[in-house]
C-alpha cells in the first residue's frame, strides 16, 4: 500500500526523500521496538515510499472561511516546511526567497551525491502544487523592506545561516584559501572548482565531511584537520566512517595557527598540537595546547569549514538574540531553522516550521 504509505508520511514530513538521505535518525535510537528486536528503519521506509512510482499523492488543503496570509522569509526546508503546513491549513502564504532557486541548504550546500537535485525539485513541486507563491530573487531589506512584510498576519523567518565562520587564523585571505560553504556552493552551482591535487579541510562537522568528500571525488588527496578527538566530532558518524572509506585521511588535536605561502606556491599550515582535557561546557573534552609542539600540512588548497553564522543586519535588532533569532517577545513572528537554532538538521527545521 505504497500510495497509503506516501499520504501517511506527508501528513507529517513533506521532505520524506530528503530525510530519507540525509536525516540523522535520532528518533531509531529511542524506538521502543528495540525491546523486541530492532528500531524501526523509518529513514529506509521514507526513502523508499518517496521514490515509489505512483499517481502524485497531495494532502488537501483545509477549506478556511477567513484565510490569513502568512510571509515566509526563506526559501529553505524550514520555510518551504512552513509555507507546506500552512497551506494544508487553509491559509495563503508567501515564500520570499533571494537565491533564483528555492531549497536553501538542499539545494545548495548538501552535494547531490549525498542529495540527488531529482529528489530535491520532485519534492519541491510538491509543496508548490499547493496554493503557496514563491518569490525568488526576492531578498527581505534589500527588494522588500521588512516592514513590508509587517502587513502579513503572520511572518516565519527562516533565513538560514549563510555567513561562514572565519579561522581567525594569520594567511587565510591568501589565494587558495576557501570557506566550505564557498567551495560546496560553486559547486553545486555547476562551476569547476579546481582545488588542485592536495587539500587540507579544517573542521569536525558535517560540513567539513561534504567538503572534504566532494574533493575527494574531484581527483584531491585530502586531510580533514581537528581540533579535538574523533569521538568529540560534531559529524555524524557515518559521514566520518564514509569519508574514511572513501580516502580522505584524518589529523586529530591540531589547532590552525597560521597559513602561508611555501616556495612553489603551495600553502603551509602551522598547527599547534592539542590535548584533551576535563570535558567543557558542551560535555565534550576541553582541547588544551601541548608546549613547544606543533605540526606543519602543505597543500594547493585550504578550506575552512568551522560553523556558521546569520546575517541579522536587515532585522530589527528586537529579534536577534545572542546570534540567533529571538521571537520570544513579538507575538506574530516565528522563527525556525538553523537561524534560529543551532540544532542545525534539516529535521529540526522541519519540526520548527511545523510547530
Amino acid at each position: 500500500r505504497f500510495r497509503e504509505a506516501l499520504a501517511a508520511v506527508l501528513t507529517e514530513n513533506p521532505f520524506p526523500g530528503v530525510c530519507g538521505r540525509v536525516c540523522p535518525h535520532p528518533c531509531e535510537a529511542s524506538c521502543n521496538r528495540e525491546r523486541f528486536d530492532e528500531a524501526v528503519s523509518i529513514r529506509l521506509l521514507e526513502r523508499f515510499i518517496s521514490s515509489v512510482d505512483a499517481e502524485p499523492v497531495l494532502p488537501v488543503p483545509v477549506p478556511v472561511r477567513n484565510p490569513r496570509r502568512v510571509a515566509v522569509i526563506g526559501g529553505g526546508p524550514a520555510g518551504l516546511a512552513c509555507a507546506y503546513f500552512s497551506a494544508i491549513l487553509g491559509h495563503r502564504p508567501t515564500v520570499f526567497e533571494a537565491r533564483t532557486e528555492a531549497g536553501g541548504i538542499l539545494r545548495w550546500g548538501i552535494p547531490p551525491f549525498r542529495l540527488p537535485r531529482t529528489v530535491v525539485k520532485k519534492e519541491i513541486s510538491r509543496i508548490l502544487a499547493l496554493p503557496v507563491e514563491l518569490r525568488t530573487g526576492c531578498r527581505v531589506g534589500r527588494d522588500v523592506s521588512f516592514g513590508e512584510l509587517e502587513r502579513f498576519d503572520a511572518v516565519f523567518i527562516s533565513p538560514g545561516a549563510g555567513i561562514n565562520a572565519a579561522l581567525s587564523v594569520e594567511g587565510e585571505d591568501l589565494e587558495g584559501v576557501w570557506s566550505g560553504g564557498d567551495f560546496l556552493e560553486r559547486l553545486n552551482a555547476g562551476e569547476k572548482a579546481c582545488p588542485g591535487k592536495e587539500v587540507v579541510v579544517i573542521g569536525g562537522g558535517n560540513t567539513a565531511m561534504d567538503v572534504a568528500r566532494a574533493a575527494r571525488r574531484l581527483g584531491c588527496a585530502v586531510t580533514v584537520a581537528y581540533r579535538r578527538t574523533r569521538l568529540a566530532m560534531p559529524a555524524l558518524p557515518d559521514e566520518i566512517r564514509e569519508a574514511e572509506e572513501e580516502g580522505v585521511r584524518f589529523q586529530f588535536l591540531v589547532q590552525p595557527l597560521r597559513i602561508r605561502r611555501a616556495r612553489g606556491g603551495k600553502l603551509r599550515v602551522h598547527f599547534q598540537c592539542m590535548n584533551s582535557g576535563a570535558p567543557d561546557g558542551e560535555r565534550r573534552p576541553r582541547v588544551l595546547p601541548v608546549k613547544g609542539q606543533f605540526t606543519v600540512l602543505e597543500a594547493d588548497s585550504v578550506i575552512g569549514a568551522v560553523g556558521e553564522g546569520i546575517d541579522g543586519s536587515w532585522l530589527p535588532r528586537k529579534l536577534v538574540k545572542d546570534g540567533l533569532v529571538d521571537v520570544r517577545d513579538a507575538p506574530k513572528f516565528f522563527a525556525g531553522g538553523d537561524a534560529a537554532s543551532r540544532q542545525r538538521t534539516v529535521v529540526s527545521a522541519i519540526g520548527a516550521a511545523k510547530r
